[in-house]
């Protein structure tokens, strides 16, 4: 596909024809994708816009901090859910106190879990703000993210809270407890709390989606020990 091309079909009728574009920008070039993305960021669908802040998160700058501020209001979740990921992708710390807001006050909880991570990366004198808002959040997968985020930033002894909520009753709490871990990392000195975790966990765990990816996250542990570090630890 040529550059042309490209563009031309990022202004076709169908959303999902302007989408299967913004995605094959990549096969072009990083720089392409970029420039696709930074100019759909504002289209009318909003598949579009989460697909355009999710590539911005992988190829953008600093220079995107102003146009993902503005993002960050869009009127559907998804969008700003993705936005908060890019704030941490791109470690900007300027967005930390954008993020504290989303945070503290959008009212879908897969934005304020994702507000709360981001946080962390971006921002390491956070615990102060998290330790408020988790004074008032009512959510168990967002409260669960925030002492993950405290864990993120070197506090250990919030690990045992985080695995508590393994025994919540709703399988998406325990499932972002499990993947949460697993993708932002666990120091190499609580590999076995972890690994105990989930062997007790997996012992009783009915729903065939967790206990897949407590399987894998137990087996990757136990496997690299030591070594396993994800990229997105923060120290």
């Amino acid at each position: 596909m040529e550059v042309e091309d490209l563009f031309r079909l990022l202004n076709a009728r169908s959303p999902w024809a302007r989408l299967d574009s913004l995605e094959n920008s990549e096969k072009i070039s990083q720089k392409v994708a970029l420039g696709a993305a930074r100019a759909c960021l504002g289209d009318s669908h909003s598949a579009v816009r989460r697909a355009s802040a999710d590539m911005i998160a992988k190829y953008g700058s600093s220079r995107d901090f102003y146009r993902l501020q503005l993002a960050s209001i869009d009127t559907a979740w998804e969008v700003r859910s993705s936005v908060a990921g890019a704030f941490g992708s791109l470690r900007l710390a300027r967005s930390a106190k954008r993020l504290a807001e989303m945070l503290r006050i959008d009212h879908h909880f897969i934005v304020r879990r994702d507000a709360a991570e981001a946080l962390a990366v971006v921002n390491a004198n956070a615990e102060g703000i998290l330790r408020d808002c988790l004074v008032n959040e009512k959510d168990n997968i967002v409260q669960s993210s925030i002492y993950r985020a405290l864990y993120m930033l070197g506090d250990r002894a919030v690990l045992s809270k985080i695995l508590l909520y393994l025994n919540d009753d709703d399988s998406l709490v325990r499932t972002n407890v499990v993947n949460g871990l697993r993708f932002t990392g666990v120091d190499e000195n609580d590999h076995e709390l972890v690994i105990r975790a989930l062997d007790a966990l997996l012992l009783t765990e009915t729903h065939p989606g967790v206990r897949e990816d407590a399987s894998v996250f137990r087996s990757e542990l136990e496997t690299f020990g030591a070594e396993y570090l994800p990229k997105d630890f923060v120290k």
